[in-house]
Protein backbone atom coordinates (compact mmCIF):
# COMPACT_ATOMS: atom_id res chain seq x y z
CA UNK A 1 0.00 0.00 0.00
CA UNK A 2 1.49 3.33 -1.11
CA UNK A 3 -0.39 6.16 0.64
CA UNK A 4 2.49 8.55 1.25
CA UNK A 5 1.42 12.10 2.05
CA UNK A 6 4.91 13.65 2.10
CA UNK A 7 5.58 13.85 -1.64
CA UNK A 8 5.98 17.28 -3.21
CA UNK A 9 3.25 18.42 -5.56
CA UNK A 10 3.54 21.28 -8.03
CA UNK A 11 0.78 23.71 -7.13
CA UNK A 12 -0.91 25.86 -9.75
CA UNK A 13 -0.82 29.51 -8.74
CA UNK A 14 -3.11 31.82 -10.65
CA UNK A 15 -1.63 35.30 -10.81
CA UNK A 16 -3.45 37.66 -13.19
CA UNK A 17 -0.50 40.11 -13.13
CA UNK A 18 2.07 37.52 -14.22
CA UNK A 19 2.55 37.26 -17.95
CA UNK A 20 4.78 34.88 -19.84
CA UNK A 21 5.35 37.38 -22.65
CA UNK A 22 8.13 39.92 -22.40
CA UNK A 23 7.78 43.54 -23.43
CA UNK A 24 10.15 45.01 -25.99
CA UNK A 25 12.88 47.09 -24.40
CA UNK A 26 12.16 50.00 -24.07
CA UNK A 27 8.36 50.11 -24.01
CA UNK A 28 6.27 53.06 -22.88
CA UNK A 29 2.72 52.77 -21.58
CA UNK A 30 0.44 54.93 -23.74
CA UNK A 31 -1.92 55.47 -20.81
CA UNK A 32 0.31 56.45 -17.88
CA UNK A 33 3.78 56.89 -19.43
CA UNK A 34 5.69 54.37 -17.30
CA UNK A 35 8.73 52.95 -19.09
CA UNK A 36 9.66 49.25 -19.24
CA UNK A 37 13.47 49.32 -19.45
CA UNK A 38 16.06 46.67 -18.57
CA UNK A 39 13.39 44.24 -17.36
CA UNK A 40 11.52 46.51 -14.93
CA UNK A 41 8.96 49.30 -15.02
CA UNK A 42 10.44 52.69 -14.14
CA UNK A 43 9.25 56.27 -13.93
CA UNK A 44 11.98 57.69 -16.15
CA UNK A 45 12.28 59.60 -19.39
CA UNK A 46 12.01 57.18 -22.32
CA UNK A 47 15.46 56.35 -23.71
CA UNK A 48 16.13 57.78 -27.16
CA UNK A 49 15.97 55.26 -29.98
CA UNK A 50 18.73 56.93 -31.98
CA UNK A 51 16.57 57.38 -35.09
Amino acid sequence: MNNRKDRLLQEYIHDPYFTKEKYHDPSVCERCGVVFHEGIFQWIEPPSTGC
